[in-house]
């Protein structure tokens, strides 16, 4: 009996033991900010972006969109900013928004969902938008559209 208690004993720390490390598949939310989100962009093709300098926005975006929308007051040294454009839409009603934004200790997964209008719409040629903010990381990012993977156009 004490043999019988003593092995069930030694399972179960093995067993504990085993699921409180940490594995590569734990993922945990990460702070972020949205700065930036609307129905008006310059960007007219659907484009996912991750801007780790000015030069990615400096290059696509306006000057006035880019101080409309704050976003050459982003500090680069520090943070990072994940941008999805939807393109041209042919209503209003479209719009971005973040599900999840989470990481582990190699990646970055981001979780948004396009909404499509609900009902009628506007008849308005629209360019939805959404600009997150987060701390800088050299992790990998993954962006998903309504729960699928979707590449870069760095990619």
């Amino acid at each position: 009996m004490k043999l019988s208690l003593g092995i069930i004993s030694s399972i179960f720390l093995i067993i504990n033991a085993c699921g409180s490390q940490k594995s590569a598949l734990d993922f945990t939310p990460i702070s972020h900010e949205i700065i930036a989100q609307g129905q008006f962009s310059p960007v007219i093709e659907k484009k996912l972006i991750v801007a780790t300098d000015g030069t990615q926005n400096t290059s696509l975006l306006d000057a006035a969109f880019l101080s409309e929308n704050g976003l050459h007051t982003v500090n680069y040294d520090t943070h990072m900013l994940l941008e999805v454009f939807i393109g041209e839409q042919n209503s209003a009603g479209y719009s971005v928004t973040i599900d999840a934004l989470q990481e582990n200790e190699n990646e970055i997964h981001f979780y948004y969902s396009i909404i499509s209008p609900n009902g009628m719409a506007a008849a308005v040629i629209t360019q939805p938008f959404l600009i997150a903010q987060l701390p800088k990381t050299e992790k990998t990012i993954l962006f998903f559209e309504n729960g699928k993977y979707k590449m870069t156009n760095d990619q």
